[in-house]
């Protein structure tokens, strides 16, 4: 066999192809995180071959768009004498709305149809809105039907226990006793929506007693001593725990029941004494993923002790930690080398010394989400430059409602006229930024090579020369510089920013349209673009042309002036991209552009949602 025809039977191989393409057809752990929908489409049509095995792929965790493609969906499991048999390949179904579109109605009549046919689920996760929740008794039967279910998955809490105790039965009786995860998340809080009450352990340990092999469980109620004994009899084999509250002397019961804890999520108890911090510290096993909200007195103690056996901890989030200091971040870097993702979150202590000291011990670092770190500075982003060249994700926020007191910094921040004017409430909100200038945002975007996301609350100055960065005209067939970022999201530090113009700048430099145009030339690979900045000078016919330069859009979300509004026919435009799915244009509508979304989002059967 030559050469040529031996490379090629390796990629028309059944049975090898598949576990080249492993990456693809894995279970997620969230059916939204799959961005490769549409490159997993086209591999349909290069042979027969990969047809089956792509064909597989796609209805292994099949998602609805719209009410209209869940009713194809359905029609496809209705008809008798298809190529394929569809209904065998599913995996994994979600009960949720995709993103901010219309839900399906998720009917009895339909769910019955799901049992009869579908018969290899492995997971279910259920995402409905409040009032159109699926009929328990659907659920039921699903479960009876797929005895082989490895993960239940709550992503909202609007349903109650009388609920559950109807639709998990199966669980109860034991029915799914190959059942691995468990998870009843607790969503963001929203003022407008009434919380629903905590479940009951009783409810929980009834799952537990029968589904012997659950190794990870997500769960919210506050957790007593007499709850951690329970959870350590019925939930025996915990790897993975999550819990929203604990007291004392219950984390340390829970930390003694599970030597073998792999991942543990928790909240501190906010009163507890020095000598209990050190005795629950010390009860730690080694860990992988360790979040964590901090707010105690006791916090450093807690730090020094913890940080002893944590040599294979990957992933840390500190959360609320505002007792934590530069010296145990320090300690921390010591001993917990190993890391791969860092989120540090309302830490009002820390300082560049922490980022420095954690970056220099952990070079393999990945991932980094920086949140109202008050003291921050260039010199904690450039270390990141210096220390990590495996950078793919840099996230960095400030929330609004964050004043931080005795700040000082110049930087390039916004204006302000004083204090109780628009811009002295600009000055507060900026004043964490105001100390990390565009130039060290600049220089990790140039110098982190492999950077694969970047996202972050910035002021209007920084926002501008950012942008002017990523679209700076190369010259002498250098090509893409950034080929690799493919998340860009700019969002307004505070209010929403104006986008000042390079004219405004640097007379020298080129208009927004041509921004725009460069910023696609450099950007290749960019799928997701978030510009939430005002664009002072922006034509609305270039700005279309210029989304269609960006080969690669899958996402788009851009803030126009009024004076932009697009009208349906720049509308119509952007149904020409290949690869666009989600566009969010605001208010920033005509009144036949508002009425065109109507009715394209209501009959469109592909291409982009507009919001």
């Amino acid at each position: 066999m030559s050469k040529k025809n031996s490379q090629h039977s390796v990629i028309l191989n059944v049975d090898i192809l598949p576990l080249i393409l492993a990456y693809l057809s894995d279970d997620v752990k969230n059916q939204y995180d799959i961005r490769d929908q549409y490159e997993i489409y086209n591999c349909l049509f290069i042979h027969s071959t990969w047809t089956k095995i792509f064909t597989k792929i796609l209805w292994r965790s099949p998602i609805w768009k719209s009410p209209r493609s869940y009713k194809k969906f359905l029609d496809t499991l209705r008809k008798e004498n298809t190529l394929y048999n569809y209904s065998q390949m599913i995996r994994h179904l979600t009960f949720a709305p995709y993103r901010n579109r219309p839900q399906p109605s998720f009917s009895l009549p339909d769910i019955h149809l799901l049992s009869q046919k579908c018969s290899n689920i492995t997971n279910l996760t259920f995402g409905h809105r409040e009032g159109d929740m699926i009929p328990p008794e659907g659920v039921l039967i699903l479960l009876k039907k797929n005895p082989n279910i490895i993960s239940i998955k709550f992503l909202t809490l609007h349903f109650d226990e009388k609920w559950l105790n109807k639709a998990l039965i199966p669980l109860i009786n034991g029915h799914c006793s190959k059942l691995e995860e468990l998870i009843f998340y607790e969503p963001q809080q929203n003022q407008n929506i009434q919380q629903p009450t905590d479940l009951s352990f009783n409810f929980l340990y009834s799952i537990g007693r029968k589904c012997k092999s659950i190794n990870t469980l997500e769960i919210r109620p506050r957790i007593s001593n007499t709850n951690a004994l329970m959870i350590i009899k019925f939930f025996p084999n915990l790897t993975s725990l999550s819990v929203k509250t604990i007291e004392p002397e219950a984390l340390k019961t829970l930390l003694q029941g599970f030597p073998n804890l792999e991942s543990f999520s928790f909240s501190f108890p906010k009163s507890i004494s020095k000598e209990m911090t050190i005795e629950i510290a010390k009860e730690f096993p080694p860990l992988e993923n360790f979040s964590i909200s901090l707010d105690l007195d006791t916090s450093s103690t807690f730090i020094s002790t913890f940080v002893t056996t944590q040599s294979k901890l990957k992933k840390l989030e500190l959360f609320k930690c505002s007792n934590l200091f530069d010296s145990d971040l320090s300690l921390l870097s010591e001993f917990c080398n190993q890391l791969e993702s860092i989120n540090l979150s309302f830490c009002n202590n820390l300082s560049d010394v922490s980022i420095t000291s954690l970056t220099q011990k952990n070079r393999q670092l990945k991932k980094i989400h920086l949140t109202n770190i008050p003291k921050l500075t260039n010199k904690g982003i450039l270390s990141l430059v210096n220390n990590c060249p495996n950078l793919i994700s840099f996230i960095f926020n400030i929330q609004q409602n964050h004043e931080s007191e005795g700040l000082e910094g110049g930087g390039d921040g916004g204006d302000s006229d004083g204090d109780g004017s628009v811009g002295g409430n600009n000055q507060r909100r900026n004043s964490i930024q105001n100390q990390i200038t565009s130039l060290a945002f600049i220089h990790l975007l140039q110098n982190c090579k492999k950077l694969m996301e970047f996202s972050g609350h910035f002021s209007d100055n920084t926002a501008s020369k950012i942008l002017f960065e990523l679209s700076k005209k190369r010259h002498y067939g250098r090509g893409s510089y950034y080929k690799n970022l493919e998340t860009l999201k700019i969002l307004p530090n505070g209010r929403s920013c104006l986008f000042k113009t390079q004219l405004e700048l640097n007379p020298a430099q080129n208009s927004e349209t041509e921004l725009l145009g460069n910023l696609a030339e450099n950007c290749k690979n960019l799928r997701v673009l978030v510009l939430k900045c005002n664009f002072s000078k922006l034509n609305r016919n270039s700005f279309v042309k210029s989304v269609l330069k960006f080969k690669n859009l899958e996402e788009l979300s851009v803030k126009l002036k009024p004076n932009q509004s697009l009208s349906d026919s720049h509308l119509r435009r952007l149904l020409s991209h290949p690869k666009l799915r989600e566009v969010e244009l605001g208010d920033a509508l005509t009144k036949d552009a508002k009425l065109f979304i109507k009715k394209y989002n209501n009959n469109s059967r592909g291409g982009p949602y507009f919001y």
